[in-house]
């Protein structure tokens, strides 16, 4: 395939365009900062982060989703804070991990700018796991500006959600030549 035949692209936004890492890590050190309590905070990130991706993974396989990504980082983060002795942590803490800090995460420097270009030629939608809420917010405070925005949350099936199981992936058909 040659470049000038792609006629749009998508972006996995949580990892590739936000950096989640640094937003949650913060928010935990925050916390931790009000209540005296130190620990190793990017460590509490990437668990947070690896037990909402498992929450995620195969949604909706067996019927229709019962939550989207922002319930998982909140029913995550509570587990998180039980198995980590750090119930201390009260609903301002939550509210901050788990839902102001996704909602503000930052985007990768050079994404605003590298998005503007690949838009002049190009379709770019956001396609994710995220929750729409998510997505519109953290695009706005960032000034990314999306063609489309694509999120497994309003898909009636959530096939999008679930693991490949090998053949052709992401075999989504969009009319993309002129008529």
């Amino acid at each position: 395939m040659r470049l000038q035949d792609i006629k749009a692209l998508t972006f996995d936004t949580g990892g590739t365009v936000l950096d989640w890492h640094s937003g949650f890590r913060d928010a935990f050190a925050a916390a931790g900062q009000r209540h005296g309590i130190s620990r190793d905070w990017a460590a509490l990130a990437n668990d947070l982060r690896r037990r909402s991706m498992q929450a995620m993974l195969n949604l909706g396989e067996d019927g229709p989703p019962a939550y989207n990504f922002d319930e998982a980082h909140r029913f995550c983060l509570e587990a998180l804070l039980i198995d980590e002795g750090l119930e201390t942590f009260d609903a301002q803490d939550r509210q901050a991990i788990a839902w102001d800090a996704p909602h503000r995460f930052d985007a990768w420097p050079d994404v605003q700018e590298g998005l503007a270009a690949l838009r002049m030629n190009r379709i770019v939608a956001s396609f994710s796991l995220l929750s729409y809420r998510l997505i519109i917010d953290s695009s706005r405070r960032n000034g990314l500006v999306w063609d489309a925005v694509l999120s497994c949350e309003g898909w009636a099936s959530t096939s999008c959600c679930q693991k490949p199981t090998g053949g052709r992936q992401g075999g989504y058909s969009w009319r993309l030549r002129n008529a």
